[in-house]
């Protein structure tokens, strides 16, 4: 096996894209949200791009998942050179994982997709989703960069359109959604 890249990627998932850090910047600034009381997820962190501008904020927590062991490892360095750098951020975890297993934070979430996957395991990103919110999420802003699998979310009764972009480059579309405790909760 080659160490410069990942041995198989399961078909759900799509080919490795890092995200813009000013598009993020962008995304973060539009969220309505006091950030210390906010953890933010991204599902498919890859290298850790995503991880190291929400670093930048003062969330509660940033949490990376990611399939891939070679892109997890090499976020781990990331993280780590920007830590020594910048010793001040909020608590970091990266995780080497299955987006779909992964057990949402309690509290408040802001979830990161940039199109990261698709099939199956988007719907049970969706419906472990739709589980937290059952059981200690309280609010979730759920912002999907290049989002192919719109419809999936919007079929989620719990998810509310909170901000829409489209752009000549599918790349750069977004779809800000919002769910809380409480509202109308169908998988």
């Amino acid at each position: 096996e080659d160490e410069q890249f990942p041995a198989i990627i399961p078909e759900t998932q799509q080919s490795y894209e890092p995200t813009c850090s000013a598009t993020l910047q962008k995304i973060i600034s539009r969220l309505p949200i006091n950030f210390e009381e906010f953890t933010f997820v991204d599902l498919g962190s890859g290298k850790g791009r995503a991880v190291l501008v929400a670093m930048g904020h003062p969330f509660k927590k940033v949490v990376g998942v990611e399939y891939s062991e070679y892109y997890h490892k090499i976020a781990c360095q990331n993280v780590q050179a920007y830590r020594q750098s910048q010793p001040e951020f909020c608590p970091v975890e990266l995780i080497h994982g299955d987006a779909a297993t992964f057990p949402i934070p309690s509290g408040n979430v802001v979830l990161y997709l940039f199109n990261p996957f698709q099939g199956d395991v988007f719907d049970r990103v969706l419906a472990n989703l739709h589980e937290s919110l059952q059981s200690g999420t309280q609010q979730i802003y759920l912002a999907y960069l290049n989002p192919q699998c719109r419809q999936a979310v919007e079929r989620v009764s719990s998810f509310s359109l909170f901000y829409e972009m489209r752009s000549e480059n599918p790349y750069k579309d977004l779809s800000i959604y919002y769910a809380r405790a409480g509202s109308r909760l169908t998988p």
